[in-house]
């Protein structure tokens, strides 16, 4: 990429100091991370809210055919997930729908119904001859576990705001829902937050994988925690994984964009790592950054280019820095100077690289809580669109754990579960049947 010299010089200085993350500042976080994690486990006040599940470690050996709703960001899947045992598994139907804005920001009532329809479209091409049917139900929010298929609602995130769920499970919410549809031979088997089901999904797989992380529209981690550090142990279980939502830590480096944009958000103060990492957010930082520079007299673009929120996605920032000339047309900015179109992607890079360093470090943070002296080789079972559709954003991860754990990033290695949170969904409701259900 061309250097920016010149009067814009000054300008790439300004941003890359706004967005750099230094050694010492990580190993701060690192610090602050575990602090936040004790005081979770033990259920004082945290930013990270350390949810204890009921899903276990698979064994590898569980078979079936599942069907799975899975709602994370801004579509819902319904899936058909064979396990086939020998820890191979495979999807054998997929449909995706969108999730309108007045269901995100409905009533309650409205959004479950959604939830029902989309299973009653799926169901159309798939057999089913009476009698009871399991599901496995991904629902990407943090949840009060009270059983494997049971949880109440903590509070929405990803820009959801249904009304009159909060702290009603479920469950019971979609199985009702699934009822009014004539659908009632349909019942959830198995509750699961995305995150801890990619960790599933990834134990399913290997069994040396210890830890799950979403990297898409939200971001979170989970992982296999020893029973006796929850305050609310009371024996019988060697371990536990935990849900951590560590897109809610607060622990951090902010500056004046990361400020504009959580005043901006409806969830004003909360998530707000997420907000420095994740794909739905990404994009709008840009947006905050370049609508500076323009005021400011720095870039040429159309300034209605830059008013509405959320115009820039995630994944426009990948396509800059691939030199992508349908990007720069698709924004109005195809006439910007070499210079400014340099600058704009220096930017971009700025960004990216800042959330990669973030995340890097949080993966650190879990993996020496689990292990201080890098004794053991971890495997973290990574998806989401951020991390498994852009290798640029992979290898930023990578070199910045490389840079963090010298010659320890070898103990430390990613691999990517394709429809993870499906599949670990599937996993536990196998833990349903052996209890006396039946699958499809």
């Amino acid at each position: 990429m061309d250097g920016v010299k010149g009067r814009l010089g000054p300008y790439v200085s300004e941003m890359r100091e706004l967005f750099s993350l230094s050694l010492e500042q990580i190993d701060e976080m690192i610090l602050s991370f575990h602090q936040e994690m004790e005081l979770g486990l033990k259920g004082c006040g945290s930013s990270l809210s350390m949810l204890p599940t009921y899903a276990r470690r698979p064994t590898g050996s569980e078979v079936g055919d599942y069907l799975v709703l899975d709602i994370g960001g801004t579509l819902i899947k319904v899936l058909k997930v064979s396990l086939q045992g020998g820890r191979h598994s495979r999807v054998t139907g997929m449909k995706s729908y969108a999730v309108p804005s007045h269901v995100m920001n409905g009533d309650c009532e409205e959004f479950f119904n959604y939830l029902a329809v989309c299973v009653e479209s799926f169901l159309r091409g798939v057999s089913c001859q009476g009698g009871f049917y399991p599901m496995a139900f991904t629902f990407s929010f943090p949840l009060e576990h009270t059983s494997l298929s049971s949880g109440r609602l903590i509070r929405w995130t990803k820009g959801f705001n249904v009304r009159n769920v909060l702290g009603k499970d479920v469950s019971v919410l979609l199985n009702e829902a699934l009822q009014r549809r004539g659908m009632g031979f349909i019942r959830v088997a198995s509750l699961m937050n995305d995150t801890v089901a990619t960790l599933v999904a990834g134990a399913y797989r290997d069994p040396y994988c210890d830890m799950g992380v979403i990297l898409g529209t939200g971001t979170n981690a989970s992982y296999f925690e020893n029973w006796s550090r929850i305050y609310s142990s009371t024996g019988g279980r060697s371990e536990v994984v935990i849900n951590m939502e560590w897109g809610s830590f607060n622990r951090l480096y902010r500056n004046m964009f990361d400020e504009v944009l959580d005043k901006m958000s409806p969830n004003s103060g909360e998530q707000q790592f997420e907000k420095m990492t994740s794909g739905k957010y990404l994009g709008e930082v840009m947006r905050l950054v370049l609508k500076y520079l323009k005021e400011n007299g720095v870039l040429s673009v159309r300034k209605e280019s830059l008013e509405l929120s959320h115009l820039i996605r995630s994944e426009f920032l990948h396509l800059l820095l691939r030199e992508d000339r349908d990007i720069l047309v698709l924004l109005g900015w195809e006439d910007l100077k070499k210079e400014e179109l340099n600058l704009v992607r220096r930017i971009a890079r700025f960004l990216l690289e800042r959330s990669a360093r973030l995340i890097s470090a949080a993966i650190v943070a879990v993996v020496k809580w689990m292990d201080p002296c890098f004794k053991c080789s971890h495997k973290v079972a990574v998806d989401g669109a951020l991390f498994t559709q852009n290798q640029l954003y992979r290898r930023m991860v990578k070199r910045a754990l490389r840079e963090i754990l010298g010659e320890y990033a070898s103990n430390v290695s990613f691999f990517v579960v394709k429809n993870g949170s499906a599949i670990g969904s599937a996993v536990s409701a196998s833990y349903a049947l052996a209890n006396g259900a039946r699958s499809m």
